[in-house]
């Protein structure tokens, strides 16, 4: 039962690890983790029809490290990345359901930062989708990551300068 992609996003210590953990466990749901797709790949090779672009985009992607976990197949995504419309949202559906498929399970998901910035465009690629925006009082996000890193000073003001984000992506829009 495929009900469209899941994307988990929100700042380092806002219990997007743990949900990730739990949705990951889920018998039909295959979740990844730090793929930076949208923020690393999306419309940084051009326009993806051309096949010199999307050479270039599936080049740097099959030798990401992040990715390299997904154990990308480059000749099956080649072969059937071209029988639909070749956009960047498909090339990553590709690559995520690959791994879904390899893992037995019917859904597939993504937590990676920055993800919110790109609600917009996910929408409009995966009309389907579930977002699921994890927000954390900042004061509790600061003394969870001085607990973290110990040695943090005057960082107090990153997870506060988040609420904009924050507030970008509970309207659904991202700026």
């Amino acid at each position: 039962m495929n009900r469209g992609p899941i994307f988990l996003a929100g700042i380092e210590r806002s219990g997007t690890s743990l949900m990730y953990a739990l949705l990951a466990s889920h018998p039909n749901i295959a979740m990844t983790r730090r793929t930076n797709l949208w923020a690393f790949f999306y419309d940084q090779y051009g326009n993806l029809s051309q096949p010199e672009n999307f050479d270039r985009c599936l080049n740097a992607m099959i030798h990401y490290k992040r990715l390299l976990v997904l154990k990308p197949d480059p000749d099956r995504l080649r072969r059937e990345f071209w029988q639909a419309e070749p956009t960047y949202a498909r090339l990553f559906t590709l690559l995520e359901e690959h791994h879904a498929e390899r893992l037995g399970k019917p859904r597939w998901g993504d937590k990676s930062l920055n993800t919110e910035r790109y609600v917009d465009r996910i929408f409009a690629a995966y009309p389907t989708a579930k977002f699921i925006h994890m927000i954390r009082d900042p004061r509790d996000r600061y003394a969870s990551a001085r607990t973290r890193w110990k040695d943090m000073k005057g960082r107090a003001g990153a997870g506060t300068a988040m609420q904009a984000l924050t507030r970008a992506g509970r309207a659904g829009r991202a700026h």
